[in-house]
């Protein structure tokens, strides 16, 4: 809680409290957080004076220390009608203590609640996974090495798109079939030039045959 924060819970409930507890109290609200200012502010205790009022009225029936939240003494006090009197008037004196130590614990136990909750909700931070190194990949020239392999020949026509790859392959089957049918068509020519010169023998001798008649 900030100081302001804490002047004026002081100034509400400082005769609440023992005085011998006010700088106790006060350290122990510094731990407040600032948000659960108003839960301590709001906070109602105990007045000693309407206790003191009370233990005069009906503390022989023990009902100042029902009003405590002591229902274990308060009922042996009612029956033993205030500890025959005797207790009763004891408590006269002491029931005011007695008021301002349960408004101590009460407040001690809900500081103690609110520093609890605020460490809850409080993101525990995760330790940073250890960064692993990568080890260093030496890289080798091998330009050397490239040049002295030997070229490997590859056949193109498997990576030309379909049209081309099969334009390929047309020429390669004209190219083969012109290389076998060349030999053929060599012959053919050599055979008609002969029969043209046994054509015009013939026409020779049929025209000496003709001159000679």
């Amino acid at each position: 809680m900030e100081r302001n924060s804490i002047d004026q819970f002081m100034l509400l409930n400082a005769g609440n409290f023992k005085e011998s507890d006010l700088i106790k109290i006060q350290n122990e609200l510094t731990k407040v957080p600032e948000e659960n200012s108003t839960i301590i502010l709001g906070t109602e205790f105990k007045k000693p004076t309407i206790a003191l009022i009370i233990s005069f009225l009906g503390g022989s029936l023990g009902i100042d220390r029902f009003y405590l939240g002591q229902t274990g003494k308060g009922i042996l006090k009612l029956i033993t009608c205030g500890g025959f009197s005797i207790w009763a008037v004891i408590d006269l004196f002491l029931i005011m203590g007695a008021t301002k130590e349960y408004n101590t614990n009460k407040l001690i136990g809900l500081i103690n609640a609110c520093v609890r909750n605020q460490k809850a909700v409080e993101p525990k931070t995760q330790p940073s996974a250890p960064v692993k190194e990568i080890p260093e990949v030496s890289v080798t020239d091998n330009s050397d090495a490239a040049q002295n392999a030997p070229a490997e020949t590859t056949d193109h026509s498997r990576y030309m798109p379909t049209s081309e790859a099969t334009q390929a392959t047309e020429t390669n089957e004209s190219t083969v079939v012109e290389e076998a049918s060349a030999p053929v068509s060599e012959s053919v020519d050599a055979s008609i030039e002969q029969l043209e010169k046994i054509a015009q023998e013939a026409e020779t001798l049929a025209e000496q045959t003709k001159q000679a008649e």
